[in-house]
């Protein structure tokens, strides 16, 4: 192994305690206390090096006179001591010395050795090295920081290990990335192969170029650690053995961008404008390059099982597309998918941006696997509609955006999200209603019809309703159309009368609490078991337009009168509401404005009563057998 270049630099960084000691005739070295003077660190790292050996003290008995409390040796406790001393049961040693010295750093040798072993001292050596190496055709570029570190009174040392590496081949162009950190005996390694993702976060600021300082500003060392870690000479060796020619003027960004070049050089994979994301981001493996004549866009395209002309196409139009939505949409579609997606507006890819995305990592084709294992029978009526839904979005805003007035592309993981969880819901409520289907065929219809889905799956897993029952005869009365007399020329001499009919309905079961919060976007669903007041919903005679208003049942009063998201009603609408109070009125005075009852019904989905699921309790031996022993009660 040949090293090209290797700049290392260790120091300790001490922290010193003021010794209350009384120090007495009789000496006892450190060895009385159980520890071998001439013992060295371990394979596993735990105790004093051989200049421990050099020092002694003498101590027996350990006091703070303004304390007076008394520190001695205890009997050695299971295998081995890990302090010199110990207090009283409860008191940490550390909280009754004073500072003296605070983290003073040092590479002197003698300082090191004076405070190595002493109890009184805290001392952390830290060693950080990076280096250049080459082995054959391989070069590995390598940042290693090791700590050792042992605290006030104790006896053995902590260490921390910290690797990042990257192992070039500048034959065929592979690379190898490591990060690893030991911490004890706990110690995680992760390996990536061609990741440029990888790569370029062991090259940002704070990396292997340009390393993140250990060591203030103001540090007696700060001058040393910059001269040991000279990143001009360190970029010089690289641009040198990379034969990179850049003159030593580039950076981590820059390096990283070189290399993939490179990469794509030597790999000799065929590529389109702008192809950096797609490397970095889903490079495909040899073994798709090789099936696919070593064409990028192609290779990724295989790897998501969407290959297709069309596919094809739309990534060569659009170099930023969020390719998982795109895949995500082609699997609702099928084998036959490339059919469908021809079938949508190109407009609507150009929006769709792998920078808006979820990211979900490295395709796995979890999606594709969780539609087959829901056994989704999409037909093709149904792809025709999720195809129209798209095509038919134009201008129009949906639910958040309305707020923001943001406008953007349907294709995104929302939509394709809400899409699964569309037929998973039609999936399990086919059971009560066979013909269910996807019908919308434009985006307010398709939530329309989600909201609609979701409050039937949340009333099958509640089980039932609360249903409220009124006298008939007030129900009857106030249920009867209003006919509201309007002008609608501002010339009193040339009136335009009309006489619009609202139609009120009273909210009697939980559902209908339900569709009225979700279809007016406030929150009287939660109003669903007052019992004190009564909610009428008055409605225009198309359905399009209501007022939801609640009065209270002891007077007949209006308590509140809501249009949607809680604005203040229409002015035609609130004639029809002043019309009506007169009637709760009448009924609250008769003492006929409360319900008769109220009472848990079962939810009926196409007349069809549905009885809850009840999840038997687990026996406790199937939980011992989950956790893989036998019940001790048994046996």
């Amino acid at each position: 192994m040949e090293e090209i270049i290797s700049q290392k630099f260790t120091y300790a960084t001490i922290t010193v305690f003021k010794d209350y000691c009384k120090l007495i005739d009789k000496e006892k070295t450190l060895s009385s206390m159980g520890v071998d003077l001439y013992s060295i660190d371990s394979e596993d790292g735990d105790v004093f090096e051989s200049t421990v050996k050099l020092m002694k003290f003498t101590i027996d008995d350990l006091r703070k006179p303004s304390v007076g409390r008394t520190m001695e040796f205890p009997e050695k406790v299971g295998k081995r001591k890990t302090k010199f001393f110990y207090s009283e049961p409860g008191v940490n040693e550390r909280s009754i010395i004073n500072y003296a010295i605070k983290n003073f750093e040092t590479k002197d040798d003698r300082h090191i050795k004076k405070h190595y072993g002493s109890p009184f001292s805290e001392i952390t050596v830290t060693t950080i090295e990076r280096s250049i190496r080459r082995h054959g055709d391989k070069i590995t570029i390598k940042l290693y920081r090791h700590h050792r570190h042992r605290a006030f009174n104790n006896i053995y040392f902590k260490k921390s290990t910290g690797v990042e590496s990257v192992t070039f081949n500048v034959n065929n162009g592979n690379f190898t990335t490591l990060s690893m950190n030991k911490n004890g005996k706990k110690t995680t390694k992760t390996f990536r192969t061609n990741n440029f993702n990888f790569l370029e976060i062991q090259f940002k600021d704070g990396g292997i170029l340009n390393m993140r300082k250990c060591l203030d500003d103001d540090s007696v060392l700060f001058k040393e650690y910059n001269e040991t870690f000279n990143n001009t000479d360190f970029i010089f060796e690289i641009d040198k053995v990379f034969n990179l020619n850049q003159n030593n003027i580039f950076n981590g960004f820059w390096f990283t961008q070189l290399m993939l070049e490179r990469f794509v050089e030597l790999k000799k994979i065929k590529v389109s404008n702008d192809y950096g994301m797609w490397i970095k981001k889903y490079y495909p493996t040899e073994k798709f390059l090789k099936k696919n004549d070593r064409k990028l866009i192609a290779s990724i395209l295989d790897m998501f099982q969407i290959k297709s002309k069309i596919t094809i196409k739309i990534m060569h139009e659009n170099n930023k597309i969020d390719i998982h939505t795109l895949a995500r949409l082609c699997y609702f579609f099928g084998d036959n998918f490339s059919k469908y997606i021809g079938s949508i507006d190109s407009v609507h890819f150009m929006n769709s941006t792998y920078e808006d995305a979820i990211d979900i990592g490295f395709p796995k084709f979890k999606f594709a696997q969780e539609l087959k294992k829901e056994n989704f029978l999409i037909t093709n009526i149904e792809k025709e509609n999720i195809v129209k839904i798209v095509n038919n979005l134009n201008n129009e805003i949906r639910g958040y955006q309305r707020l923001t007035n943001k406008k953007e592309t349907l294709i995104n993981s929302r939509f394709i999200g809400d899409l699964y969880d569309h037929f998973k819901m039609i999936n399990k409520l086919r059971e009560f209603i066979p013909d269910l289907h996807l019908k919308s065929k434009n985006i307010d219809d398709f939530d329309k019809e989600h909201l609609e889905l979701s409050k039937m799956i949340k009333f099958i897993k509640k089980g039932y309703v609360i249903e409220y029952q009124f006298v008939d005869k007030m129900v009857n009365d106030v249920e009867l159309p209003i006919k509201v007399k309007i002008n609608l020329n501002d010339d009193e001499l040339n009136p335009e009368w009309v006489t619009p009919e609202f139609y009120p309905y009273i909210l009697k079961r939980e559902e209908d609490y339900d569709e009225e919060g979700n279809f007016m976007h406030h929150c009287v669903a939660s109003y669903s078991d007052k019992e004190k007041s009564i909610v009428v919903s008055i409605r225009t005679e198309d359905k399009k337009d209501r007022v939801t208003c609640e009065f209270d049942c002891q007077t007949g009063t209006l308590i509140q009168a809501r249009h949607f998201c809680n604005n203040q009603p229409p002015a035609d609408i609130e004639l029809a509401v002043n019309i009506l109070k007169e009637k709760t009125k009448h009924y609250a005075r008769m003492g006929l404005l409360h319900s008769l009852d109220k009472k848990k019904v079962p939810v009926k989905i196409n007349g069809m009563e549905i009885v809850p699921e009840v999840k038997e309790p687990r026996r406790i031996n199937e939980l011992w057998e989950d956790l893989g022993l036998r019940n001790p009660v048994l046996f």
